[in-house]
């Protein structure tokens, strides 16, 4: 092969990287925006309008393939953003004080989408600026006149004031304009800001919102995502020891925070055998009856773990489940038994159903005459059996009282 040939073909390889890998349209069009703003475009007043038009393209739209994607209004106002502030030098300003001018807040309010191949001009001015921000609003209007979208963005100014360089700016303009008031948008979106602080707040004060958010999240990948297991099989479910796991001391995990993760780790369980869903068919519930616990070496901080759950044994009101909290050293720092009691409904037919369904594995099968693998009900190990007089006794003695 030609040396042209090589140096064409790997020139196209790094063209395809760089496509895939970057955005490169994105960082094309900025640069051409800056460009056109420096070199081309007319110098504007910090207090007026600059206009910058787009067009809704194919690399654009939605799914639905109809209209643009909510997330493209933001990425041209990007574009619209490095138009104003070259024109009307407050990006030249803010770095003569050696000062940062970035996104701290979008408002957006979308009033009607833009069609594919639609054109569309956006605006940009500054409505409001502090000490510590500068609002510029930014519109999405139609070539019928009509504005499709409204966004207000707080740009942060860091490392310098938004009122030293905005008297820099108005003294280097034509004529000095007065500051103008501060729009209803603006105290809006403060108000608005602190309901949703308030309400965030009063929810972790009244609820472990940590908690229903990862439980939820449980349920959704071991639903949609996670590989169905058989019900005696073993699974296994990723953890890690965080800073509001730790104990008073700041050395481990907390002892009440190893039942917690056995919650998770039970859900898992529960959707990937199908074992939850088999209880509600028979119109039962299952709710846990007793656990114990038993610690070998404590979880430090922000130590990844395994916790390995299998089925261990049944009777006809409970299902005994084993769970294992394991480093990635291999070594078991806590074993739990748990036994689930099951209502309205058998543990003896819940397994008997889960078993018919769900495919055999070779392992603690029994081969019947007509060739089918059935898994054999495991025997009672001894801990479980002395565990269960341990529960009698205890029963027994809460009896007389």
């Amino acid at each position: 092969m030609d040396n042209w040939m090589v140096a064409i073909i790997c020139i196209i390889a790094v063209g395809v990287l760089i496509i895939v890998t970057m955005e490169t349209i994105y960082f094309t069009r900025m640069i051409f925006c800056y460009f056109m703003a420096r070199f081309i475009k007319k110098r504007v007043h910090i207090l007026e309008k600059c206009t910058l038009s787009g067009i809704c393209t194919t690399r654009d739209v939605d799914m639905i393939l109809t209209h643009m994607n909510n997330a493209r209004y933001l990425r041209e106002v990007d574009m619209g953003r490095i138009d104003f502030y070259i024109r009307s030098r407050l990006w030249e300003v803010v770095k003569s004080q050696n000062g940062q001018i970035l996104l701290g807040t979008a408002f957006v309010r979308f009033r009607k989408y833009v069609g594919l191949f639609q054109r569309f001009k956006l605006t940009t001015k500054i409505v409001y600026w502090n000490e510590d921000s500068i609002f510029i609003e930014h519109k999405f209007v139609g070539r019928d006149g009509f504005v499709h979208c409204t966004l207000l963005c707080q740009q942060r100014l860091v490392n310098c004031s938004g009122e030293i360089v905005m008297d820099i700016l108005l003294k280097k303009g034509s004529s000095i304009l007065p500051k103008p008031d501060m729009p209803m948008e603006i105290m809006s979106m403060g108000t608005f800001l602190c309901v949703v602080i308030f309400i965030i707040f009063i929810l972790h004060c009244f609820f472990e919102v940590h908690y229903f958010l990862r439980m939820t999240l449980c349920v959704i990948l071991a639903r949609f995502t996670k590989k169905k297991a058989h019900i005696l099989d073993q699974t296994s479910f990723g953890g890690i020891c965080l800073s509001n796991d730790i104990d008073t001391l700041i050395t481990h995990m907390n002892n009440s925070r190893y039942l917690r993760e056995l919650d998770f780790a039970r859900v898992d369980f529960y959707e990937r055998t199908g074992l939850y869903k088999t209880v509600r068919n028979l119109k039962g519930g299952i709710v846990q009856g007793a656990a114990t616990i038993r610690y070998r070496r404590f979880i430090k901080p922000f130590s990844v773990f395994d916790i390995t759950t299998k089925i261990i044994y049944w009777d006809p009101q409970s299902i005994y489940m084993e769970s294992r909290f394991v480093g990635k050293d291999g070594f078991i720092h806590a074993i739990a038994i748990c036994k689930q009691r099951l209502i309205d409904c058998s543990a003896d037919d819940v397994m008997d159903l889960l078993l018919k369904e769900t495919p055999t594995v070779e392992s603690s099968t029994e081969k019947l005459e007509n060739g089918d693998l059935v898994r054999l009900k495991p025997e009672m190990p001894l801990e479980v059996q002395k565990w269960n007089e341990c529960n009698e006794i205890s029963s027994a003695n809460l009896r007389r009282i």
